[in-house]
């Protein structure tokens, strides 16, 4: 069609006729080599590189794309940030609301006061909260986005979850309780959670309600309550 031969200009005919051939014989028995994509790896590798490269650069994305890279390589400190309202109080400080003034985007500041830390004797615990948060990287999971130190705080930037705790939804929202289709989504999106932890060897213990929250588009993301030490880490041999 037109717009085949729009997206596969940089391709040989031989090249398409080859793979097409090779593709039509496959049968569950015998499926082709994935060794058969190389060549037209080469093929978009090398027109992408060429052509295409030369017209990004002439566009306004490039030089975006060069100021993103640029805020990328600037050092993350209080300035970095805008902040807003408090969202809540812990042991070791409050957790507030904050807006990357680079890009706009909202997120959660949680203040770990270097003076409660200390009295508490609580450096090795706020540090292997971060370190716990460094290593998660789900979608059901609050993550930290940024972390950075004042003169009087230590300062997490979090996941910001402004839908509410599952407890709230369920007896407050929810009369009845849910129906059986969102328990299902909902327990997909727990279950997946879990696993990501599980599979970065983290126990959970202190999965409830209340630690469960819920984003702007109706997905649940685990809270994680350092300051009890709900957590621990399961080594293997």
């Amino acid at each position: 069609t037109s717009s085949d031969s729009l997206w596969c200009s940089f391709l040989s005919e031989d090249f398409i006729e080859k793979f097409t051939s090779i593709a039509n014989d496959a049968s569950h028995e015998s499926e082709p080599s994935s060794g058969i994509f190389f060549e037209a790896y080469k093929s978009v590798q090398s027109f992408l590189a060429d052509r295409s490269f030369r017209k990004f650069l002439e566009t306004h994305y490039f030089h975006r794309y060069l100021q993103w890279k640029w805020l990328e390589k600037r050092p993350v400190d209080k300035h970095t940030f805008r902040l807003y309202r408090i969202l809540g109080k812990g042991g070791f400080g409050e957790v507030c609301a904050c807006q990357v003034r680079a890009s706009g985007k909202m997120y959660a500041l949680k203040k770990l006061e270097k003076k409660r830390v200390k009295k508490r004797h609580a450096e090795t615990l706020s540090l292997n909260e971060k370190q716990i948060l460094q290593k998660i990287n789900s979608p059901f999971v609050v993550s930290l986005a940024y972390a950075y130190e004042t003169k009087d705080s230590l300062c997490l930037v979090l996941t910001l979850m402004n839908g509410g705790d599952l407890k709230f939804h369920l007896y407050n929202l929810i009369p009845g309780g849910f129906d059986e289709k969102r328990v299902q989504f909902y327990a997909a999106e727990i279950t997946l959670g879990l696993q990501h932890l599980h599979k970065e060897h983290i126990i959970y213990r202190d999965l409830k309600p209340e630690n469960i929250l819920l984003d702007d588009y109706g997905c649940f993301n685990f809270l994680f309550c350092f300051e009890w030490g709900i957590f621990i880490f399961s080594f293997k041999n």
